[in-house]
């Protein structure tokens, strides 16, 4: 090559208005392409909300006691004043409180088992109970004829029974005992008998 010829020139063409038109265009479609992308994100949401509720549920209870005792399973004892020693014709009284502590509403029954110490001609066989209702804690032969429906009418001790009583929940229930030995009873006397008192209360309605 000849050292004196011209450098050759390298000239750059201008990208035609077609070209510089389409990229444009391209950019255009892009960014409507963005516009309706967000478009689609925006109405894709739909309205919602919530609640919420919340209950306590307790179970309610049946709990008796008597005269504040729970009886169980320790029995209670009930005092008869002059018990230990009674006579023909003689009657002996005891008060008794039966309350329903708990929140449901129960019926109360009554079961008497009689257990003698095993004395031959023994007295106690003889022995009568009533049971009637009393307010508080009066108890004696003028209670016990006031009540023209007893629970209990006269008659063998082993045979005390009563049962559908209402007892409320948070009620009590006054009860007057009265145990007699009949005038008409005769001989040596003598004798006992372990005497148990059943209470059961149990769901009204059930």
């Amino acid at each position: 090559m000849d050292e004196h010829s011209d450098p050759i020139e390298v000239v750059r063409r201008p990208r035609s208005g077609a070209t510089r038109r389409r990229g444009r265009r391209v950019r255009a479609v892009l960014a409507l392409g963005s516009v309706v992308g967000l478009g689609v994100v925006a109405t894709s949401a739909a309205f919602s909300d919530r609640a919420t509720v919340t209950a306590q549920l307790t179970a309610g209870t049946l709990d008796i006691t008597v005269d504040g005792a729970q009886g169980n399973p320790v029995p209670y004892p009930l005092t008869f004043p002059g018990a230990e020693a009674i006579a023909p014709g003689q009657t002996v009284y005891a008060p008794l409180e039966v309350a329903n502590v708990g929140t449901v509403d129960a019926d109360l029954s009554m079961s008497t088992t009689v257990t003698p110490d095993g004395t031959p001609q023994n007295a106690t066989d003889d022995l009568e109970m009533t049971v009637v209702h009393t307010a508080g804690s009066s108890c004696d032969a003028a209670v016990v004829a006031a009540d023209p429906a007893p629970y209990v009418a006269p008659g063998p001790v082993a045979d005390a029974t009563f049962e559908d009583v209402p007892l409320a929940g948070g009620g009590a229930l006054d009860l007057c005992f009265a145990v007699t030995l009949p005038a008409s009873v005769t001989g040596t006397g003598g004798g006992g008998a372990e005497v148990v008192l059943e209470l059961l209360a149990e769901q009204a309605g059930a």
